[in-house]
């Protein structure tokens, strides 16, 4: 199952939920998980203990050559984490790739193209984490991937960033995806003690239980999970007790009943 976890707000911790989730799906649920960074600050690179100057095939090159005309084996641009979940890395040259996709022809496409080989490989999981922002590396990852999953900080602004994602969706599904789907909202890096936050999750929940999954499991903010990803781990590894790895071993539960 493809999927894309995406939100153009920055800081709603799209990476750390990608890294979490692909975690604990590995070490608890025993599949086969593959990650994708297509941000360009390459965060969830370096999540999963890589430095994204120090690595030769990245998900920027691949494109680079496809956009080129060159085969690819995208084999070639896979790593395994030290905890076993896959990844496709990135780098600051994707920056460069949403100015090279511009002039394109099927320019939504170009992505589809580059992991056609995926299907080959027999992943059960394929997530990607997305840019902070709409681009046409975003439509690319509408364009290839299932299903999306959004992660939302329990913000005011945040209502407004998901409208947007709401008609990148909807013209992406008229255009070049009609199959994609939303498994639904999660919010993340939430603060339970603050009534502000417990208000809007509320707010939230009243205005899209009619339209959208919201699930039940929150993620709240927890240092350990910061510190999980200074080791280059994820919580569950870092402190499998913790609150953060409750949160997500909770999150992850409720994730694999609603894709069923």
């Amino acid at each position: 199952m493809k999927i894309g976890i995406v939100n153009q707000k920055g800081g709603t911790g799209k990476s750390t939920l990608t890294q979490n989730l692909a975690s604990i799906l590995t070490l608890e649920h025993n599949k086969k998980v593959l990650v994708l960074d297509l941000d360009p600050q390459s965060s969830l690179t370096s999540c999963l203990g890589y430095n994204p100057d120090d690595i030769e095939n990245t998900i920027s090159k691949a494109i680079k050559k496809t956009i080129e005309g060159e085969n690819i084996d995208i084999k070639q641009y896979i790593l395994k984490s030290k905890e076993g979940t896959y990844i496709i890395p990135a780098d600051i040259l994707l920056t460069k790739i949403e100015r090279a996709l511009s002039p394109e022809t099927m320019r939504e496409f170009i992505l589809k193209r580059t992991l056609k080989d995926l299907d080959l490989l027999n992943f059960d999981f394929i997530f990607i984490d997305s840019p902070p922002f709409l681009s046409i590396i975003t439509d690319n990852i509408l364009t290839y991937v299932e299903k999306l999953l959004i992660p939302i900080s329990p913000e005011f602004l945040s209502y407004k960033a998901f409208s947007l994602i709401s008609g990148s969706y909807k013209e992406i599904k008229n255009k070049t995806n009609p199959n994609l789907s939303i498994i639904g909202i999660v919010f993340n890096q939430a603060d339970l003690r603050t009534f502000h936050h417990k208000d809007i999750i509320k707010y939230f929940k009243k205005i899209l239980e009619n339209d959208i999954y919201v699930f039940n499991s929150i993620i709240r903010t927890h240092t350990g999970i910061r510190e999980a990803q200074l080791k280059s781990q994820s919580i569950l590894t870092y402190d499998s007790n913790s609150i953060g790895a409750i949160d997500y071993k909770n999150f992850t539960k409720e994730f694999m009943g609603v894709i069923k």
